[in-house]
């Protein structure tokens, strides 16, 4: 290869030489300012784009508590709302609610609960674990002790209600048995001593004032009860979500949010909407052994709806039921003088427009947790029509009901099942 020399660049084309070239001020603000603003619209729309993507559409939806809440029975509660119907955001509404609605279910479930323990919370629990103390409680369970007046003495069930949980939960009908007092002799003799003990006045739930209760207990029943390992007195049991809906539903309602209803899922609503929205609700019922869905019953405006039923619906009644290989079913509702289940019909609903969940429950255990439904049974329906708390019930295919002017939609009638109406007449 030949050697380069200086020689050999002199082809080699050279650039012009470099001029300054002096911009004029005004180009270069012009150019800034359309930056700026090219940057502002683009934040703009971004910050659209976020805010559409994270605000709650308008429309009904379903509220949920705040994941950081200690609740343990979140699940077992439903609040459906209509964000948007309002003149606020949704964004700002959905916001508001999901507060009220944390705070007042976590307050009340941890107040009810009987088998969870929470630091500085005298629930019942708490009670349960502090006999003959003058025990401070939240005033919304002080105010379900008072609501509960004659009708205490169901709160006293404690013991025989953790042998039906464990009824309940049970993996086989062997199992069940065990715990069953209807099959098992000694369950049997023991939960008729657990019904002297209420019947003999061995406990009592004494109400202080300013929210201060005491549980009594006997020393027969206290050493009665650390021989068998007893730990609950007193419990709610499937009566404890009556209160709690209510009471989230008056925290809601205080704080100006009525277009939803909160509901439970063993059968208490709360609707709080009083504009001339139609609901409906299932009637359900059981024939033969297979659950139906009898008929569909229309409302509008607020109504607070009771629901008892003796036959499991939804997966969620599992805790709640039990149902053997024959088809007989143990259920929730036990008998203050037996301590055994008793409904004197598969199920009733009660409705009322100015009782909560909690009054129309109290009006509805004389006539459903007994052995028969008889006249004296639509009696005591008649007159609670006469305050304004109505009835629906299947009984041999037929559903009656006791409100004037009660839309029944949807009436079950296929092959060899069909569902006639009838209103009770006082």
């Amino acid at each position: 290869m030949a050697n380069r020399t200086v020689g050999d660049n002199r082809n080699v084309p050279h650039p012009k030489p470099v001029q300054r070239v002096e911009l004029s001020d005004k180009y270069i603000r012009i150019r800034l300012f359309l930056v700026v603003i090219l940057v502002l619209v683009g934040g703009t729309c971004l910050a659209y784009a976020l805010m559409s993507w994270l605000s709650p559409d308008s429309g009904w939806t379903t509220i949920s508590a705040d994941s950081a809440a200690d609740i343990v029975e979140r699940d077992h509660f439903e609040l459906q709302y209509e964000l948007g119907a309002a003149d606020i955001g949704t964004t700002a509404e959905n916001k508001a609610i999901v507060l009220i609605y944390t705070d007042a279910l976590e307050l009340a479930c941890q107040s009810f609960q009987a088998d969870v323990e929470y630091e500085d919370v005298h629930n019942i629990y708490y009670i349960n674990r502090n006999l003959n103390e003058d025990i401070v409680v939240e005033s919304v369970l002080y105010e379900a002790f008072e609501q509960m007046g004659d009708q205490l003495s169901y709160l006293y069930l404690g013991p025989l209600y953790a042998e039906y949980y464990a009824v309940f939960a049970s993996n086989d009908d062997a199992e069940a048995a065990v715990y069953d007092p209807e099959l098992n002799g000694e369950q049997g003799e023991y939960f008729s001593q657990i019904c002297s003990f209420i019947a003999n006045g061995d406990i009592e739930l004494v109400l202080l004032g300013e929210n201060t209760i005491r549980l009594e207990v006997s020393e027969e029943y206290a050493a009665f009860a650390e021989e068998y390992g007893i730990t609950s007195y007193l419990d709610f049991f499937w009566m404890k979500n009556a209160f709690i809906v209510d009471y989230v539903a008056e925290q809601l309602t205080a704080s100006g949010y009525t277009n939803g209803q909160i509901s439970s899922v063993d059968g208490y609503v709360r609707c709080l909407d009083t504009r001339e929205v139609t609901f409906g609700v299932n009637l359900m019922d059981i024939q033969n052994g297979s659950v139906l869905q009898a008929a569909t019953v229309s409302y509008e405006g607020s109504k607070s709806i009771v629901m008892m039923k003796n036959f499991p619906v939804y997966s969620t009644d599992d805790v709640s039921y039990y149902t053997y290989e024959n088809g007989e079913i143990r259920n929730s509702y036990l008998s203050v003088e037996t301590g055994l289940c008793s409904s004197a019909l598969s199920g009733l609903m009660c409705y009322g427009s100015d009782a909560g969940c909690a009054d129309i429950m109290l009006e509805m255990m004389p006539v459903y947790i007994t052995s028969e439904f008889d006249g004296e049974s639509l009696s005591a329906l008649s007159e609670m029509a006469g305050e304004g708390i109505y009835s629906v019930f299947c009984q041999d295919q037929v559903i009656y009901y006791n409100e004037e002017g009660l839309t029944l939609t949807d009436v079950y009638d296929s092959g060899n099942i069909g569902y006639v109406v009838e209103m009770l007449t006082p």
